[in-house]
């Protein structure tokens, strides 16, 4: 039973932060037409949203999901050690878990969103079961190397994109920077009705290139490289949990020191990328391919300060009440991860209010705010009274095929 006694404070107060972060960068795909995840002149290319834009991919971009794919690798070693500690076999409940979150992950992208990670990571984690027993050192190497390998193919991935026939150009130039036609057709769907943002998302792959649409292949490069950067940062969580580093056990100067050398690095390294952006104005193909690397390789560095952060404040006894709240929320990551989702669309969507498009990215900082208040909130209320979350009920409910106790 997950009570707070018995379990990691700095693991749920980590997985809360990384929760609230990833929320930073999912806004402009919940909020903002076709391209403006990646590319800020996609859409209302104004000062302001360039700055907005900035800050957030110097900060937030690709370093929380590495937060929350280091986590998804400890919490499988953790659930491992305890499942065999009391003489049980790990395989088929490591399986049983991982095939529902597969199962969770697609309803998440058929139902509400294009987003999902569940899925994702689901199947991350039916190949990290062959590396469970590696060593703490191992698994970081490994873990980082296998994060780090896009940026291998970086300059013939380039290379490619500069040999495209023209049909590709277009294509691939009315999804990075979309034409006026397709962010009103973008938007029009998504301020309709609900079956219709369905449906869109099942025709998306399927539009020709012969229509001079969105080709195949940039999204299923950029499908590789999330691939690997999930399942580097996984196989690396199972070594930083093995060492201690996740569960706050090492020392405070150890943190100390971690945080001293990582955090300039990182911010140095994504803010020079950042500087090479604005030097040659988003432009493809190198936005896409070469362009990528800095911030890939500064995410290592400031992965690392952030964990390094959250493990000297779990040591701390400052902001109590904020530490609480934000271990709460990550004790129900998962029910709070589709809350992000259906709070989001509520929002953005014809089915909510359907503000979609309808605000810049300073604007949605605040919309990121009330969203994080409303967690911070709830997720207390809700612990206080349940054993798990929603979610997480129903998830270790149907993985161990037996009812599991919710109300306290």
């Amino acid at each position: 039973m997950n009570s707070p006694s018995n379990r990691i404070v700095a693991v749920d107060l980590l997985r809360g932060f990384a929760l609230l972060g990833i929320l930073i960068m999912n806004i402009s795909s919940f909020a903002l037409p076709t391209g403006s995840y990646y590319n800020p002149l996609a859409y209302e290319p104004t000062t302001l949203n360039r700055v907005v834009h900035g800050a957030s991919h110097v900060l937030a971009d690709q370093k929380m999901m590495a937060i929350f794919s280091m986590l998804f690798g400890a919490s499988m070693i953790l659930l491992m050690q305890k499942t065999e500690a009391a003489g049980r076999k790990f395989g088929g409940l490591h399986f049983a878990r991982t095939g529902w979150l597969l199962l969770f992950g697609i309803l998440h992208f058929v139902f509400l969103w294009e987003g999902d990670i569940l899925a994702l990571y689901a199947l991350c984690g039916f190949i990290l079961f062959l590396f469970r027993r590696l060593p703490a050192w191992a698994g970081i190497s490994f873990g980082i190397l296998v994060f780090l390998a896009p940026i291998l193919w970086a300059p013939s991935l380039q290379s490619s994109f500069e040999e495209l026939d023209e049909v590709n150009v277009v294509g691939v130039g009315r999804w990075w920077a979309p034409p006026l036609e397709v962010i009103e057709e973008d938007i029009a769907i998504y301020r309709g009705n609900y079956i219709g943002q369905i449906a869109h998302r099942f025709d998306e792959p399927s539009e020709s290139k012969e229509d001079g649409e969105v080709s195949e292949w940039p999204a299923a490069t950029l499908a590789i490289e999330a691939f690997c950067r999930a399942l580097g940062m996984m196989l690396a969580g199972m070594g930083l949990y093995r060492a201690g580093v996740l569960r706050g056990q090492r020392s405070a100067s150890f943190y100390r020191r971690t945080l001293a050398i990582s955090l300039p690095l990182g911010l140095l390294i994504s803010s020079y990328g950042l500087w090479k952006y604005y030097q040659y104005d988003y432009a493809f193909p190198r936005s896409l391919s070469l362009g990528r690397a800095p911030n890939h390789i500064a995410t290592v560095f400031l992965a690392g300060a952030y964990v390094s952060m959250i493990m000297l404040w779990s040591k701390s006894s400052r902001l109590m009440n904020l530490k609480a709240r934000l271990s709460y929320l990550g004790r129900m990551a998962f029910s709070n991860y589709i809350g992000q989702t259906v709070l989001a669309t509520l929002v953005f969507y014809g089915w909510g209010l359907g503000l979609y498009g309808r605000l810049n990215r300073f604007e949605l900082v605040g919309v990121i705010l009330i969203i994080w208040a409303a967690q911070l909130l709830i997720s207390p209320w809700w612990l206080k009274r349940f054993h798990y979350g929603p979610l997480e009920w129903l998830w270790r409910t149907m993985s161990y095929w037996k009812w599991q106790p919710m109300r306290r």
